[in-house]
């Protein structure tokens, strides 16, 4: 059972990275490859579920040893085979295999074939790591690699505008979401010692329970509201409705496998998993039954008045997710795991079908013919009940999301400008703030340095350089109206050395802990320096399409930002996580800015990546 585990995370993966790394592929030998590789791993998942069913369905946890230690930390390779991995797994392994066998024929001929095939394999692999994970850490790494998939499927079409800026509203989405992921599995390494372990929890939830409530009993409730928040970002309950609309700009094969099927779902598999954390809290359930609710009624209402038909799927799925979390909440983990599959088929199904159903209405009924619509009587009654003021109002606030994030919200993260009023009056000060740390902090740097000064008796100091992160991420996302892209990288620089300056002026064995992470932002940095600072001064209010013109270092700006974002397997995923685990230890609220900075720089390298290498340059 091991070897196949291994074989149906490790062959999608292979198979992703062979497509990367070899570019002058042709469109034949990419076909038949990747329906090699998908066989491979629909036979190794399927082999790995009858032998999990001939042991007697019991769960089985492996342990591989850690992929990485310091010290008192470790990263295990922890996998588990239980119900929900298996029922997620056999998800994963048949719609994988049918949209790889439709996408050859529906992307004949396509720009990107390649490269559309490598990422749905990676994405296949992430999504078998996820189903597989036994510990919060694992799981986390497989959210990653959805995660940064995502992004670069829904930007498929790079050369369009709308589809890259959809791109970065959902990355954005998801990075906001992984501040509770991240802060969450951070704060069970304090509370337990294997405590991230599914199966320990599961076993022995009530143990698990007394000891948090023994030592930290504020920080459980915390540890299950960050876990909540993060699993409604994943599968777009209230509030953050509206990003998976965005998602589907991307092809029709992807859309349908993994924003119609698996990962819309992984939200709802985290709270499974983690259901003896936050199910010992009635308050949690509640608010998971109050966002299911509410996320069903809402995008009921507006999936009604839209005329697009992958939006109106998307809202039906939504809704469907909101029923999903009710289960959850009630404790009816077994209807939930039913109910995923039966919804992700039929999601799967109508994405699939969705460009021929709109052809067929096109050419059989024709464009002037009106299509009958019924309406159920129920409904009709209603409608004429309302006020014709009230019904326009609903209409119109149905038509604009119910101005829910990321309408509002991810403008403030994903747009070059704010409101003038906000940017003139806080522009200025923040540029003032920026320049005093900027040189308060090189003078403690160069004392420390040549040891004219103690900087360790003065405690004081690492919260003078959380306010230098503060400024500094206050300056990338506050801008001014014709901002260019080599100051934002300049001072996403800074905010990676006033975060290092945190870091080391709290503990000298802190500061060895974490300069791995540290070293690992610094060639990040300098990888993406060739394309900001190698070619012309470019503006972020528009994009330029330079992936088109200098490929090589659009694709070294690609890598910049897997490392800044902590995207595995890049070194500086585990490095995050220790330091995060180093700097918890030592100052909890420290940790938490971190967090913030880590995830906010990211967002800002991303948008550099999109406005800089995607998009229609009119150059």
């Amino acid at each position: 059972m091991k070897y196949l585990m291994l074989a149906s995370i490790l062959i999608p993966v292979i198979g992703g990275t062979v497509f990367a790394l070899f570019w002058r592929l042709s469109e034949k030998w990419i076909s038949i490859l990747s329906r090699i590789f998908i066989l491979l791993t629909l036979c190794s998942a399927l082999c790995l579920i009858g032998c999990w069913a001939v042991s007697g369905f019991t769960s089985v946890e492996f342990d591989l040893g850690a992929l990485y230690k310091w010290y008192d930390y470790s990263f295990p390779l922890v996998f588990v085979v239980d119900v929900t991995s298996c029922v997620y797994l056999f998800l994963t392994a048949i719609l994988s295999s049918v949209t790889v066998k439709y996408s050859r024929y529906y992307l004949h001929r396509e720009r990107g074939y390649r490269r559309y095939f490598s990422l749905i394999l990676v994405m296949t692999g992430g999504s078998n790591l996820l189903a597989l994970s036994g510990t919060l850490d694992l799981l986390f790494a497989a959210w990653e690699i959805i995660g940064i998939s995502s992004f670069l499927l829904i930007g498929f079409y790079w050369r369009r505008n709308q589809p890259v800026r959809n791109a970065l509203v959902s990355f954005t989405v998801y990075r906001i979401c992984d501040v509770g992921f991240l802060a969450g599995t951070m704060l069970t390494h304090v509370l337990w010692i294997d405590g991230d372990r599914f199966l320990a929890m599961k076993e022995n939830a009530s143990a698990i329970l007394l000891h948090a409530q023994a030592a930290h009993p504020a920080i459980l409730p915390i540890i299950a509201a960050l876990i909540i928040f993060a699993s409604l970002g994943k599968s777009a309950q209230f509030p953050f409705l509206n990003w998976l609309t965005r998602a589907l700009e991307g092809p029709t094969p992807s859309s349908a496998i993994f924003y119609g099927a698996l990962s819309v779902h992984a939200g709802a598999i985290l709270l499974i998993r983690t259901e003896p954390i936050w199910g010992h809290f009635f308050i949690m359930r509640g608010i998971l039954i109050g966002v299911g609710i509410l996320s069903a009624l809402l995008a009921t209402i507006i999936g009604r008045t839209l005329s697009n038909i992958k939006a109106q799927i998307a809202y039906a799925a939504i809704a469907q997710l909101g029923i999903i979390f009710i289960e959850i909440a009630l404790g009816w983990q077994s209807i939930a795991l039913i109910h995923i599959v039966l919804h992700s088929l039929l999601r799967a199904y109508q994405i699939l079908i969705s460009p021929f159903i709109v052809a067929h209405a096109l050419r059989v009924l024709g464009s002037t013919t009106p299509v009958p619509i019924s309406i159920s009587h129920r409904l009709l009654k209603f409608r004429k009940s309302l006020s014709s003021p009230f019904e326009l109002l609903f209409y119109r606030l149905s038509l604009t999301d119910f101005y829910l994030w990321p309408s509002n919200v991810t403008f403030f993260l994903t747009r070059p400008q704010l409101a003038k009023k906000l940017r003139a009056r806080v522009a200025k000060l923040v540029q003032i703030f920026l320049m005093i740390s900027t040189a308060l902090a090189t003078c403690c740097a160069f004392s420390f340095i040549t040891n004219t000064v103690n900087i360790f008796e003065a405690p004081h100091l690492p919260f003078a350089w959380f306010f230098g992160v503060s400024t500094v991420v206050m300056g990338i996302f506050i801008q001014k109206k014709h901002l260019n892209a080599k100051e934002v990288w300049i001072k996403i620089g800074l905010c990676f050395y006033f975060e290092f300056l945190v870091v080391s002026f709290i503990s000298p064995h802190l500061r060895q802990s974490t300069l791995p992470f540290f070293l690992f932002l610094v060639i990040g940095w300098g990888l993406g320096s060739f394309l900001v600072f190698g070619s012309a001064n470019r503006s972020l209010t528009r994009f330029h399409g330079l992936a088109a013109k200098l490929p090589i270092p659009a694709f070294l700006f690609f890598l910049s930002l897997a490392i800044i974002a902590g995207i595995p397997p890049s070194p500086s995923f585990f490095a995050e996580d220790l330091l995060l685990h180093s700097v918890f230890e030592q100052t909890p609220l420290l940790s938490i800015v971190l967090v913030g900075g880590v995830i906010l720089t990211s967002i800002a390298t991303a948008r550099i990546f999109i406005q800089l290498c995607f998009g229609r340059s009119y150059e």
